[in-house]
């Protein structure tokens, strides 16, 4: 991976999966926000608290919230990335048809999104840099 440390933002209601992930992410430098329920995310300022970071990552079946809208109101604000393992197809396309989708069977595809997000923030970086000498 890059560089290039990303602030990222976890909702997953996975425990076990949210942990992991969260953990791997850190090991490689990031700055980790995991939550495991969207109403924590709300509780803690939602949309202005969207700001604060580079990429979502959202999983897309919790219970009593739809993450598709979710993802809807921070695209433009955050990179939003879909990494779920349903198997509903129709889900899969309304969140696809919003933002990347990575199946959680294929962990190399979240990891290969990851990077391309933050070597498009590098190269924002070194244009402002730039800008900035001028």
């Amino acid at each position: 991976m890059t560089d290039v440390h990303l602030r990222i933002l976890i909702l997953d209601d996975d425990l076990i999966f949210l942990r992991a992930l969260a953990r791997k992410l850190r090991a490689e430098g990031h700055e980790v926000t995991a939550l495991s329920e969207p109403t924590l995310f709300f509780e803690a300022g939602g949309a202005e608290l969207v700001a604060d970071f580079d990429v979502a990552i959202l999983d897309l079946e919790m219970k009593d919230h739809d993450m598709v809208a979710l993802g809807e109101t921070m695209t433009g604000l955050v990179d939003v990335v879909f990494h779920s393992g349903t198997g509903d197809d129709a889900l899969r396309r309304r969140a696809k048809a919003v933002a990347t989708f990575t199946s959680k069977d294929q962990g190399d595809a979240l990891m290969a999104r990851l990077e391309r997000v933050a070597e498009t923030k590098k190269a924002e970086t070194k244009g402002k840099e730039g800008r900035r000498r001028r």
